[in-house]
């Protein structure tokens, strides 16, 4: 957008600007911003159409989602009805679908119980090894103290 550009070319010649030795104040070419200035008042009568343009594109696109949102909701009702009228299918499905959900409770409750047995399985692996570990550590420990006492006594 002109405006957006016209407003960097002010942030710009502020940048430039030379800062006055005492306090804030700057020296700026006063000239260049007043013809900016006299550009953004030209320029935004036609950012302001731009806008309103795009508003009304928005609102019309609105609308037009408006109205197929509509038409979804008319065809899933009349998809509604037509699944009611044929409730001896819905009704067989229905049996079907809890049939398959008490197989599929029934499956999941085996799978549980075969991997806690598995977990149970591992742990005692586990449990086995680390004893054994413990018990080499413990030879081994003993074996360093002895060696430790002979290498003293031979000193």
């Amino acid at each position: 957008m002109k405006i957006f550009d016209l407003l960097n070319e002010i942030l710009e010649e502020l940048d430039r600007s030379t800062k006055q030795r005492f306090g804030a104040r700057r020296t700026i070419d006063t000239e260049f911003i007043i013809d900016i200035l006299q550009q953004i008042r030209q320029a935004l009568p036609d950012e302001i159409v731009e806008a309103q343009k795009i508003i009304e594109s928005r609102q019309r696109l609105m609308l037009q989602a408006h109205e197929r949102a509509d038409d979804i909701v008319t065809e899933a009702e009349e998809q509604v009805r037509d699944s009611v009228e044929t409730h001896r299918v819905t009704k067989l499905a229905r049996e079907k679908s809890e049939q398959l959900l008490q197989e599929a409770r029934r499956e999941a409750f085996e799978i549980r119980v075969a991997a806690n047995d598995y977990a149970i399985e591992v742990l005692d692996d586990v449990s086995g090894y680390l004893s054994e570990y413990r018990a080499i550590i413990k030879e081994n420990k003993t074996n360093f103290v002895n060696r430790m006492h002979r290498e003293s006594e031979d000193l």
